[in-house]
């Protein structure tokens, strides 16, 4: 999206940009010149372990203009989900590098970090090597923890120099965070995170023989050297990738297989883009996601990214939404996902990215969001350290907690609340949160399993019974599947007993002129011609729904929830329609209490959101006990 033709891939969820490092340097010298401010960083195993431990940090990279892969196991990665990086890009090889086109083209360079002997001696080997190289300046602060470091002194330097590359070695996640932290005082085109690579270009670590380099065993090399210090940084590392790696690499096979069916087809809600894309999210697919984001940015609008229909989503697809986000935030602007299905929000959760992209329901969820994302909260007092706040960042679990902590450490800095104290209510705080959300979903889960079992084993003679009489019947199957759409627009099977003569589907279009609900979505008539005598009955008693307690044991539906439509049914539904698909399915609803099939569309739209803004454990029970006397008397059915 800005990077002319290379791609992102995201891995460990890291967005890590493919490029050679001739490109890298070319990439570089392209934000350079862009006229704004940028970050890269160049990302390790270490780099990952770090991020997946802190999602701060993460979320850091994830904003960085350019990722490339430093370290060895991220490109053997790469080449395990289907999609190898061009070539492994290390921070001791693109200073030369920097330092070569710093000599042909005047950018300046200033060096941060390292000792002052490391320093002075690195520039006077790339001097000698390159000549014409312009240093504009190098400081090698005191060694201090991040938050006591003197960034005016720092910055001062800086300034005074004008550079335009900075590198700054003070290792990962010191280097990111500071750069970070101090972006919007920071007038430098390009910031670059280089770790220890003044120190090997010094002299003082020896770096591996060329062979080992092409070999990617430098690794081995460097724990030779420090084995004190890169041993256990290592095993760490090892055990980060032997966490994360098979459970990625799971997610990614239990995926469909690739489609190309479907387009991609964009919709724009007041000042947000709605980009709905097609099955299979990969390569040229990509390019189309990122055409769409150029619109949306040259238009200055708000994305949403509705996933509804894509059931496969491979690293590409992952890096191009990593990348989305990025440049729909640089603009300003906030980027959200809607219609996860199952098997893509597993694939986000195992690629350690679900944290970086908001997630909502619906299109029309989140362009209220959206809505109030371009709202900021004011800073007010006892808040001054803390200013606006980013509130696509606060509704992610991660940005939450950030904002729980920084709004008691904002009333402990001006006295309301001091040490432990503020800890503990901070704690109490998150206790309280995840109780609240994941408690009553736990309870409701867990009622939906254990009351579907049991009765699932209490009917299973009178089902056996009703299956037999349908196929004396008519001798055809007992059970009607049919496809129906549950949360978030995830299609599912769906049982019935079958009350209907064996070609109702296809007589359906002769009747629509007698359709109940008119020219609505829904179709429902009295005294259809297609019941069968048994169906007739069932039909009454709403028996031919019981088999859905298998869904709901399989957890694509809950006993309690609006009912499940039909995928012709949503291809015409509004936005404020979809919000139906917020929450689960049910086999009963607050409609199914109050007049059944007799309602309009309409108006069980009106009682379904009802439900959804009002929904708790009990009310689920007390529609459970309202479902019993309508079934008995058959009120509404038909």
């Amino acid at each position: 999206m800005a990077r002319g033709k290379t791609e992102t891939v995201a891995l460990f969820g890291l967005p890590i940009t493919n490029v050679t490092a001739t490109e890298a340097v070319a990439e570089i010298e392209r934000l350079i010149l862009s006229g704004s401010t940028h970050q890269v960083a160049t990302a390790n195993l270490d780099f990952v372990r770090n991020a997946l431990k802190d999602a701060y940090l993460q979320r850091i990279i994830c904003e960085c203009s350019l990722v490339v892969p430093d370290g060895a196991p991220i490109v053997w990665a790469s080449k395990l989900f289907g999609k190898p990086l061009a070539q492994r890009v290390t921070g001791v090889d693109l200073v030369p590098r920097l330092a070569e086109l710093s000599a042909d083209r005047g950018y300046g360079i200033f060096f941060l970090g390292s000792t002052d002997e490391n320093s002075g001696r690195a520039i006077d080997v790339l001097r000698a090597i390159y000549p014409g190289m312009n240093i504009v300046g190098r400081y090698s602060p005191e060694i201090r923890s991040l938050d006591e470091m003197d960034d005016d002194e720092i910055l001062r330097r800086i300034e005074d120099a004008n550079p335009d590359v900075l590198l700054v070695g003070f290792g990962n996640p010191k280097q990111e965070k500071w750069i970070h932290r101090n972006r919007g005082r920071l007038r430098v085109p390009v910031s670059i995170g280089i770790g220890g690579s003044l120190d090997i270009i010094a002299g003082s670590l020896q770096r591996a023989p060329l062979w080992m380099q092409k070999a990617d065993l430098e690794w081995v090399f460097r724990m030779i050297q420090e084995p004190g210090r890169l041993f256990p940084r290592y095993a760490k590392d090892a055990v980060a990738l032997l966490r994360y790696l098979p459970m990625g690499l799971l997610a990614d096979a239990l995926q469909p297989r690739r489609s190309i069916a479907g387009e991609t087809i964009t919709a724009v809600h007041g000042a947000t883009r709605i980009v709905t894309l097609p099955a299979s999210l990969y390569e040229d697919r990509c390019k189309e996601l990122e055409r769409e984001v150029e619109t949306t940015v040259r238009l200055q609008q708000s994305l949403v990214v509705d996933l509804s229909r894509t059931t496969r989503v491979e690293a590409d697809g992952l890096g191009s939404l990593l990348e989305a986000r990025r440049v729909v935030r640089m603009a300003g602007k906030t980027m959200w996902v809607t219609g996860m299905n199952r098997s893509v929000s597993r694939l986000f959760e195992y690629a350690a990215i679900k944290e970086m992209i908001p997630v909502a329901t619906t299109p029309l969820e989140a362009a209220r969001f959206v809505a109030l994302s371009e709202r900021k909260l004011a800073p007010s007092k006892g808040f001054s350290s803390i200013g606006a706040y980013d509130f696509e960042n606060m509704l992610t679990d991660s940005g939450r907690w950030s904002l729980v902590d920084q709004l008691y450490r904002g009333y402990g800095e001006s006295g309301y609340v001091k040490g432990h104290f503020r800890t503990f209510r901070v704690g109490l705080k998150r206790y309280n949160w995840f109780m609240a959300f994941n408690g009553a979903k736990f309870f409701k889960r867990s009622m939906d399993i254990v009351l579907s079992f049991l009765a699932l084993v209490a009917l299973f003679p009178m089902f056996l019974l009703i299956a037999l009489i349908i196929y004396l019947e008519d001798g055809g199957p007992a059970l009607f599947w049919q496809t129906r759409v549950g949360l978030w627009g995830q299609e599912f099977r769906f049982p019935k007993f079958r009350s209907m003569v064996l070609d109702a589907e296809e007589r359906k279009t002769e009747l629509l002129s007698e359709n109940h609900h008119g020219s609505g979505i829904t179709f429902k008539m009295k005294e259809d011609p297609r019941v069968t005598r048994i169906g007739a009955i069932i039909r009454k008693l709403s028996i031919d729904e019981f088999p859905q307690l298998w869904c709901v044991l399989r957890g694509e539906m809950s006993l309690v929830g609006p009912r499940p439509p039909m995928p012709y049914e949503v291809a015409r539904y509004t936005l404020q329609d979809r919000r139906r698909l917020d929450v689960k399915p049910g086999l009963t609803c607050i409609w199914q209490v109050s007049g059944r099939g007799e309602l309009a569309f309409d108006k069980q739209v009106m009682l379904d959101m009802q439900y959804i803004e009002n929904h708790s454990i009990l009310l689920d029970i007390t529609l459970l006990f309202k479902t019993i006397p309508v079934i008995i008397t058959g009120h509404g059915a038909y």
